[in-house]
């Protein structure tokens, strides 16, 4: 294993045995969107922007009423304490929506049934709903482990045999684990070393996983308090298909939590952080690592970075064209940068953007915002295409499915 900065605390157990299953591991679904200022329109109308079929890579925005997206919700502007998540279409609309008790994150999809979903409670929440999309039910829900909670993100293995689950083992002191769970049963089978504190965002990379370990420790009875700010040490580990952590990357500053991540068909992974240092500093928060060992933080100008404002809730990546995208809804702005991070390529103003997913197999790009709209973005062009309004107030994460 190759320790970029800090030190390695190997599993023995967590090495025994990591599932080998990841060997066949495809590509992420790419992502890349910028959004415009626009006003809003009524909100029971989607608005079209240009011609309705001037979508990217030939996809008419008509074709797109028959994808679907899932993604949570706080709740809405009259009622933002009503938590839940939607099935929407390709244009926006709200097919289902599910309420819950508790705010959901980050969903997974199988790869054998697209209408097979897993919704992750965010942290410190300990429940799993195993949702099908096609008949629009939740199937039953799970809780993670005694002395585990969640961290709101999971991810299946190619074959979709085994389900993996980023949770905090703070009986134990705090570690992070990947739980490693058979997708048809949800039991546990294994508890691998994520590799540090507060594993958040993972990924299929490889034969094996990228994980980012936000470094800050919680536990259950203290919701959502924010434990070792001082001590904190945050980094992007990559597990092989042993489980073993092979290599780890440290951010130059030890209050950058690493929170999210996306990996390029190129096979770089971009970081997405968020600042927990002293409140008048404005740090560069995007990362990009490489399976050579090279890790760099995108250099950005101190207006870019005050966009940011210390904060990046999602970040994607799309092949056509190669850029890397990043949300930042507290400045109200989606930046667009080349995918080998050599220089931006564009800023453009949205209200509150949030969570972003790009549709597989071509370059159209959803984002979602905290202001309820859902735009579709051309990729190749870098243009909005389509805007629907809801009322909803939408969470950090979506999904094509």
């Amino acid at each position: 294993m190759t320790d970029r900065q800090g030190p390695q605390n190997d599993s023995a157990a967590s090495r025994r045995r990591f599932l080998r299953l990841l060997a066949a591991a495809a590509g992420l679904p790419a992502a890349i969107g910028t959004a415009a200022l626009l006003t809003r329109p009524t909100p029971t109308t989607p608005t079209p922007i240009g011609p309705a079929a001037s979508a990217a890579a030939g996809t008419p925005l008509r074709e797109l009423e028959s994808a679907r997206l899932v993604s949570g919700f706080r709740g809405t502007a009259e009622r933002a304490d009503e938590p839940g998540f939607a099935i929407l279409d390709g244009l926006g609309n709200v097919l289902q929506t599910f309420s819950t008790a508790y705010r959901l994150h980050g969903f997974a999809r199988d790869p054998n049934d697209a209408d097979r979903l897993f919704a992750i409670c965010r942290r410190p929440g300990t429940e799993l709903l195993e949702v099908s999309a096609g008949a629009g039910t939740i199937e039953r829900q799970i809780r993670s482990g005694p002395g585990h909670h969640f961290y709101g993100h999971a991810v299946l293995s190619a074959d979709g045999g085994h389900l993996f689950t980023t949770e905090n083992d703070y009986a134990t002191g705090g570690h992070g684990r990947v739980v490693v769970r058979d997708a048809q049963t949800l039991a546990p089978i294994d508890a691998l070393d994520s590799g540090g504190i507060g594993p958040h965002e993972l990924a299929r990379f490889g034969a094996g996983l990228v994980v980012a370990n936000g470094g800050i420790q919680t536990h259950p009875d203290l919701p959502r308090r924010k434990l070792n700010l001082d001590s904190m040490r945050p980094n992007l580990a990559i597990l092989d298909r042993d489980g073993r952590v092979n290599d780890r990357f440290e951010p130059p500053d030890h209050q950058m939590s690493v929170r999210h991540l996306a990996v390029t068909e190129a096979g770089l992974i971009a970081t997405a952080q968020q600042y927990e240092g002293a409140p008048d500093r404005y740090p560069d928060l995007i990362g990009l690592a490489s399976a050579a060992g090279d890790y760099d933080t995108l250099t950005a100008p101190r207006r870019v970075r005050r966009l940011m404002n210390r904060y990046i809730a999602s970040v994607a990546a799309s092949a056509k064209p190669a850029r890397l995208l990043a949300t930042c809804p507290r400045g109200n702005a989606i930046l667009a940068f080349d995918a080998d991070g050599i220089q931006a390529a564009q800023i453009i103003g949205a209200r509150a953007p949030n969570g972003v997913a790009t549709l597989p197999g071509g370059s159209i790009a959803a984002v979602t915002t905290l202001s309820g709209d859902l735009l579709l973005i051309d990729a190749a062009r870098a243009r909005v295409v389509h805007r629907a309004s809801t009322p909803y107030i939408w969470d950090n994460h979506l999904l094509w499915i």
